[in-house]
């Protein structure tokens, strides 16, 4: 039988902790779009091994090869660039063969970005949509 608590699994533990809200402000600023407990744990790693932050790893301390980029012009694109130009394209390309009346059905709908998703026949996530919906309202905007 096994002595595990609920808040344990093989690899880990679960920790509740209370911050001070000017702590949790000065955090939230710092850490950008990195997950909170990423960032966290990162932080403490840092403050254990006394490294700086591009050389802490996440979930092990070995260091892992750089993933491929792709280089375009003097600057390194990563993979993750590359997939958002792509999707970009993607939905600039579809969005712009759209028929005004699709474009205006689109804008009217009670989901719209449903409707853009299937105009588009799935070409992108709902994320993505999500994502660049501010950029898809400029592409669908008639009064261009």
């Amino acid at each position: 039988m096994s002595n595990k608590k609920a808040n344990e699994n093989n690899v880990s533990v679960r920790k509740d902790m209370r911050i001070d809200k000017e702590l949790l402000a000065k955090v939230d600023a710092a850490r950008g779009d990195v997950p909170f407990a990423a960032w966290v744990k990162r932080a403490i790693l840092m403050r254990l091994d006394g490294e700086s932050s591009a050389q802490v790893q996440t979930k092990t301390h070995k260091p892992t090869q750089s993933r491929p980029s792709a280089v375009k012009g003097a600057q390194v694109v990563s993979a993750n660039e590359k997939r958002a130009a792509e999707i970009q394209a993607t939905i600039k390309t579809r969005a712009s063969a759209l028929s005004d009346d699709e474009k205006a059905h689109i804008l009217g709908a009670r989901y719209p970005k449903n409707e853009f998703r299937k105009a588009i026949d799935n070409a992108v996530s709902k994320d993505s949509i999500a994502k660049y919906w501010d950029m898809i309202l400029d592409l669908l905007r008639l009064d261009k």
